[in-house]
């Protein structure tokens, strides 16, 4: 399962560097290099233009390559014959035949390339060249605005039918690797390295052209949100759920998003657009860093001398760890885990979210989701927005939810980087107080689920919290004594 499902359901293409195939005349020969011939040429050989097919280029990286001539009395002068057309734009032809530049755009360029020897008679030669900067295309699965996070795997993919596909890193310095690949296929997985950077994947076609690949890398917001197993209870907080059929969107969450303008009213798919996505997953994380807090852990997920023994994974565990089915209350097994949603609750009362008692039937172990015939169990956005105070409203983003502009304060705020400014204080304000709901919502649940009543602090319900987003609250002392001893779970 994908961290998140918009990335997951339509996955994000890189458009592949651009490759570059020249023309020169019929014969399919290679070559390049000297731009000339080392050795004088008997009197009255003629001068040519020798055919070559350069390397293929990438569109927006450096490119340098020399033509090469037969013939004729050295040094050589090369140019393209005026008014005969042009090279690609970012691209330009020195005297000594070589090509060097950034190529800029894609299509295909067509021009009269010439050169002119040193003989007491001056030779020339000229050759119809066509330069065509394009590619075919590459799919990279589950990119975050276009970036992989280190440690992240994404499935490439060349959709184009007929020809086996492999790929390769070019030069690697963020330590990557290409795993599980597939040529016939024409898939394989990219597994981003530890360090920030951008890779260069090389991918070939069985006929032997090739397009390059440039995957931006930075460094993972959420690494140290992982699942400890056999030393914490395990819970993972799905923000997957839709049980509400009033609205568009893909998911409850989103729907909550849009009603305080972080997701736009048109983004009912379930990606939207790179401003729905950051913002998607800004407020996420804070969710987890604050959830983290409550149980005494740090925000980024590390362990604390007073830390309780619990931890909250970005991602759902995978086999051979298991949750109970959706809708369903189990004992605890070794090496289960915990779901509780973010989802949409029950009409016939006005919760702001339900949990499981830590019973007989629930040592610590559940999935709290929809049980038929019983009611929602989660922390449910729905009753929560209704009662949410004016105070947690942006009128400005109420009017002009996020979109293009607001991308570059989005990616400050999930990657902790200085502020562009723009609306990133608005962003950060609206959002960071929606987090701080939910956690709240959600410790209180889990702290349900581990044995707890309404006692005090975090576990006693303040109206205040629905005016405040400010508030500030935790668990209570005794409370803590009690999750100290309810944690970790049996079979832990």
């Amino acid at each position: 399962m994908a961290s998140f499902p918009s990335v997951r359901a339509h996955g994000a293409r890189l458009r592949p560097a651009a490759w570059l195939v020249l023309v020169l005349g019929l014969a399919p020969a290679c070559g390049g290099g000297s731009g000339g011939s080392a050795f004088a040429p008997a009197p009255g050989v003629s001068l040519r233009i020798v055919p070559a097919t350069p390397p293929i280029l990438q569109a927006d990286a450096p490119f340098s390559f020399t033509y090469d001539v037969e013939g004729g009395v050295p040094p050589y002068g090369w140019s393209i014959e005026p008014g005969s057309g042009q090279l690609p734009p970012g691209l330009r032809l020195d005297i000594t035949g070589r090509v060097s530049g950034t190529p800029t755009s894609e299509g295909a360029f067509a021009f009269t390339l010439a050169v002119r020897d040193s003989s007491l008679t001056v030779r020339m030669a000229t050759r119809r060249a066509v330069l065509e900067v394009g590619g075919f295309d590459v799919e990279v699965v589950s990119l975050v605005a276009g970036e992989a996070w280190t440690g992240s795997g994404h499935e490439l993919y060349a959709p184009a039918v007929g020809q086996a596909v492999t790929f390769q890193l070019v030069g690697s310095t963020v330590g990557g690797a290409i795993v599980d690949a597939e040529p016939s296929a024409r898939r394989a997985t990219y597994v981003a390295g530890s360090e920030p950077g951008v890779e260069t994947v090389r991918c070939t076609r069985a006929d032997g052209t090739y397009t390059f690949l440039r995957i931006p890398v930075v460094g993972h917001p959420a690494a140290g949100f992982v699942a400890r197993f056999s030393t914490t209870d395990v819970w993972y907080v799905s923000f997957e759920r839709k049980e509400a059929a009033t609205h568009p969107f893909a998911t409850d969450f989103d729907w909550s998003l849009a009603a305080l303008g972080l997701r736009a009213p048109s983004s009912t798919d379930a990606r939207g657009t790179d401003a729905d996505l950051l913002a998607h997953l800004y407020v996420r994380l804070e969710v987890l860093r604050r959830l983290n807090g409550h149980f005494l852990l740090a925000a980024d997920g590390s362990r604390r001398p007073e830390s309780l023994d619990i931890s909250f994974p970005f991602d759902p565990p995978g086999s051979p760890h298991l949750a109970p089915s959706p809708g369903t209350q189990t004992p605890a097994v070794p090496g289960g885990y915990n779901v509780i949603s973010v989802q949409a609750g029950v009409e016939d009362a006005p919760d702001l979210g339900l949990s499981f008692s830590d019973d007989a039937l629930n040592p610590h172990l559940e999935n709290v989701s929809t049980t038929p015939g019983s009611h929602k169990r989660g922390a449910f956005v729905d009753g929560l927005i209704a009662g949410l105070g004016s105070a947690y409203f942006s009128a400005d983003l109420l009017a002009n939810p996020v979109g293009a502009s607001d991308v570059p304060a989005l990616r400050s705020l999930v990657y902790g980087t200085p502020s562009p400014g723009g609306r990133t204080e608005t962003l950060r304000r609206v959002a960071d107080a929606w987090a701080n709901m939910l956690a709240c919502v959600l410790a209180h649940e889990i702290g349900h689920a581990l044995g707890l009543t309404h006692s005090e602090g975090l576990m006693r319900y303040d109206p205040a919290w629905l005016e405040s987003p400010g508030f500030v609250t935790s668990f209570g002392f005794l409370d803590v004594l009690r999750l100290q001893d309810a944690l970790p779970g049996p079979l832990r």
